[in-house]
């Protein structure tokens, strides 16, 4: 199985001659550029939850949409934008992640350094360096946001059956932990 930004060239190539696409057709087109086979295709993330293939494309797809080089037209479908086709005409062969931190949205998105410091000024000591516990205080907020933005993107990204089932298994685990306690 190649590694998540192996796809990322042959996604834009997919969505270039396609227009907008669900991910599950850009998804069956992949697996035939990709030669797969049916074993790789079926094994499962250590979690259960998806395929590593589901998985790989996934991440390669958020990559893409974090750089602009692909948009969300609606609920899983996409297109690639007129960035996505520059990118193919300059990476001939592939497209790296240090080709996609060249664009400067994506490179924000990648190193994760947020816009505002959610940490009061007030939190940094008299010696201008932050103590452990401020250091912790910070990085949680930062984490707390980051799954946020990855859980919404997911959400997104997920078919109608996919979310059904997902919110039927939350209720399920919500009745369950209720009547624990």
């Amino acid at each position: 199985m190649p590694p998540f930004n192996w796809f990322f060239r042959p996604i834009l190539v997919v969505l270039s001659e396609g227009g907008s696409m669900l991910t599950r057709d850009f998804r069956e087109k992949l697996v035939a550029m990709s030669g797969l086979t049916r074993a790789e295709l079926a094994e499962r993330i250590p979690s259960g939850q998806f395929t590593v293939f589901e998985s790989r494309t996934g991440w390669a797809r958020t990559y893409l949409h974090k750089a602009g080089y692909i948009e969300r037209v609606s609920r899983g479908m996409y297109r690639i934008s007129d960035a996505g086709r520059k990118a193919l005409a300059a990476y001939p062969d592939e497209i790296t992640i240090t080709d996609l931190c060249k664009e400067p949205v994506f490179k924000a998105w990648h190193t994760r350094k947020p816009v505002n410091d959610p940490v009061p000024i007030t939190m940094i000591d008299e010696t201008g360096v932050e103590t452990i516990a401020e250091s912790l205080a910070r990085l949680e907020v930062e984490m707390r946001t980051l799954v946020v933005d990855d859980l919404r993107e997911l959400l997104a990204s997920m078919t109608p059956n996919r979310f059904e089932w997902l919110v039927e298994q939350l209720v399920i685990l919500l009745v369950y932990v209720a009547s624990e306690s």
